[in-house]
C-alpha cells in the first residue's frame, strides 16, 4: 500500500487536531490538578505527587495519613467537576487476601463522611458553558416576558421597582398575547426549573440564589413549584377564565420580581454596551455572564475538601500496595507502595551469639546463643533516584537497648573457685546497633549476675525482621 504525502494544509490541520486532543487530555487528566501528600503529624508533611508530575508510582509510610487535594488553580473553566470521583483499594503484601476497599473521607463514602457534603456540592455541576447557558436563558426569557407583560415602551421595563408596576390586574385583558409568549418559552422555563430541582446542583443554586436573588435554596425550590403550577394552569384551555387569569397574574408578579433581581446584570450589560457600542446585546450579555460565572466558580472550587486515607486504621504494613483511582472523565490510577520511610521506635526479637571479653580459667564463652529483645529506633528513609539514597534506604540502620538471657560460668579471683552456674538464668543488658531494619544486630553489654568478667559482645539477628525482608523480596520478585 502506498500513502500519499499530505499537503501543507492537511499537515497543519492534523497538527491542530493533535493540539486540541492534547489540550483535552491535559484538561481532564488528574495528574495535572491532583496533589497527594503524606501526613505524619504536625510539621511532617511530604509531597508524594504535585500537579503536573508524570509518575504514577508513589511511596507512602505505613503510619501516615494520605491527603488528596484538588488544586483549583489547575482546573480549567470547563472542568467537569461533577465527574470527579475517587476510590481506593489496599492489597496485602503476601497476596493471600482479597484487596479491601478503602474509604477516602470526603469522596468515596458520602453517607459515612458528613464533611464530604461541601465537596460533592462543589463538584455538582458540569461545565461553564452549560451553567452560563442557564443564566443566559433566564435573563433573556425574563426580559422578553417583561416586555410582553408591560409593553416594550413601558417605563416598568427599565425600572420595575416603581409602585405602579406592581399593579398587574390588567394582564387578564392581554391574556392571549401573554399566554402565547409563555407557551413559546415553556421549554426554557421548565429546563431552568429542572436544574433548580436537581439535588446535584445544590451548591450552585445556593450561590446564585444568594448572590443574584438573595434567596435560600428552599425558597427557590418553592418558587419553582409555584411557577410550574401557575404555568400549567395559565396554559390549560380546560381551566376557567378566572383561574387562568389568577395564574397569569401570579406568573407576571413572579416575572417582575425576577426582573428586579436581574437589574444589576441588566445594568452591567448596558454599561458594557455604552463603553463598547459595537457590542450586540447578546455579546455583551455573554461577557457579563462569563464574568459572573467565574466569580461563582472561584467560590465553588474553594469548597473542594481534602480527601483523606488513614492507613493505620487499615493496618497497612510495609510491602502492601494501595491503588488510588481518580476519575475525571477518564480514570487515572496511582500505585502507592506502602513502606517504612520515617524513624520508628519498636521492639524486635534478638537472637545473639555472644563472646565474653575475659573468660574464666578453663571455661571459655565463645559465641554462646542468647535470646532476648531489643527496643530502639530504626532510621528508615525514602529512596529516590540516587544510589546513595537507595543504599541508605536499604540499610535502614538502627540502635537500641537489649535484654537477653545467658549463662556464664562465674569465677571468684580471691578464692580461685570456678562456679559453673551462679543462678539458673542470668540477665544481660547492653547497647545494640542494627542494619536492614533490625535483621542484623551487633551488641555490647554486661552480664548482671556474675561477679567478674561481665562484659561481652556479640552478633545476632531478628527472626521476625528476616521473615519480613524475605517475604517482601519474594513478593517483589513475583510482580
Amino acid at each position: 500500500m502506498h500513502c500519499k504525502k499530505l499537503s501543507f494544509q492537511s499537515q497543519l490541520f492534523v497538527c491542530l487536531l493533535a493540539l486540541v486532543a492534547v489540550r483535552c487530555i491535559y484538561a481532564a487528566d488528574p495528574l495535572q490538578f491532583v496533589r497527594i501528600q503524606e501526613d505524619m503529624g504536625p510539621g511532617r508533611i511530604h509531597d508524594l505527587h504535585t500537579p503536573g508530575q508524570v509518575s504514577q508510582i508513589l511511596r507512602a509510610d505505613a503510619n501516615s495519613t494520605l491527603r488528596i487535594t484538588i488544586d483549583p488553580t489547575a482546573l480549567g473553566a470547563d472542568a467537569a467537576l461533577n465527574r470527579i470521583r475517587m476510590s481506593a483499594t489496599l492489597a496485602q503484601r503476601n497476596g493471600s487476601a482479597k484487596p479491601v476497599n478503602v474509604e477516602i473521607v470526603g469522596y468515596s463514602q458520602i453517607d459515612v463522611a458528613p464533611i464530604s457534603q461541601s465537596s460533592q456540592n462543589a463538584a455538582a455541576f458540569e461545565t461553564a458553558d452549560q451553567i452560563q447557558s442557564d443564566i443566559s436563558s433566564l435573563y433573556f426569557t425574563t426580559s422578553d416576558l417583561i416586555q410582553t407583560i408591560y409593553g416594550a415602551g413601558s417605563d416598568c421595563v427599565q425600572n420595575p421597582r416603581q409602585t405602579h408596576c406592581a399593579d398587574l390586574s390588567t394582564v387578564a385583558g392581554n391574556r392571549d398575547t401573554i399566554s402565547n409568549r409563555l407557551a413559546l418559552f415553556r421549554p426554557e422555563i421548565l429546563r431552568i426549573g429542572e436544574d433548580v430541582a436537581d439535588p446535584n446542583k445544590a451548591a450552585l443554586i445556593q450561590l446564585v440564589g444568594a448572590s443574584i436573588f438573595g434567596l435560600t435554596p428552599a425558597t427557590i425550590l418553592d418558587i419553582r413549584t409555584q411557577l410550574e403550577t401557575d404555568l400549567i394552569t395559565a396554559l390549560d384551555p380546560q381551566k376557567k377564565d378566572d383561574q387562568r387569569d389568577a395564574a397569569l397574574e401570579e406568573l407576571a408578579q413572579r416575572v417582575r420580581l425576577v426582573w428586579i433581581d436581574l437589574q444589576e446584570i441588566s445594568n452591567r450589560i448596558g454599561a458594557l454596551q455604552a463603553t463598547h457600542p459595537d457590542l450586540s446585546t447578546q455579546a455583551a450579555a455573554a461577557q457579563v455572564f462569563a464574568e459572573l460565572f467565574q466569580q461563582e466558580l472561584v467560590v465553588l472550587k474553594s469548597q473542594l475538601v481534602t480527601g483523606t486515607i488513614d492507613l493505620p486504621s487499615y493496618k497497612a504494613a510495609a510491602g502492601d500496595v494501595l491503588t488510588l483511582t481518580i476519575e475525571a472523565g477518564s480514570p487515572t490510577s496511582f500505585r502507592i507502595e506502602i513502606g517504612n520511610y520515617h524513624m520508628q521506635a519498636h521492639v524486635v526479637d534478638s537472637a545473639f551469639f555472644i563472646r565474653r571479653f575475659r573468660d574464666v580459667p578453663s571455661q571459655r564463652v565463645n559465641f554462646m546463643p542468647a535470646a532476648g529483645v531489643t527496643y530502639g529506633p530504626t532510621f528508615y528513609s525514602r529512596p529516590d533516584q540516587s544510589r546513595w539514597s537507595r543504599f541508605r534506604a536499604a540499610l535502614a540502620p538502627g540502635m537500641g537497648l537489649s535484654v537477653c538471657l545467658m549463662n556464664f560460668p562465674d569465677y571468684d579471683p580471691l578464692t580461685g573457685v570456678v562456679q559453673t552456674t551462679t543462678s539458673p538464668v542470668q540477665v544481660g543488658a547492653g547497647f545494640v546497633a542494627s542494619m536492614f531494619a533490625g535483621a542484623i544486630q551487633f551488641t555490647y553489654g554486661w552480664n548482671l549476675n556474675v561477679s567478674s568478667g561481665r562484659q561481652y559482645w556479640g552478633v545476632g539477628f531478628s527472626f521476625i525482621s528476616l521473615a519480613h525482608a524475605l517475604g517482601a523480596a519474594a513478593a517483589k520478585s513475583g510482580q
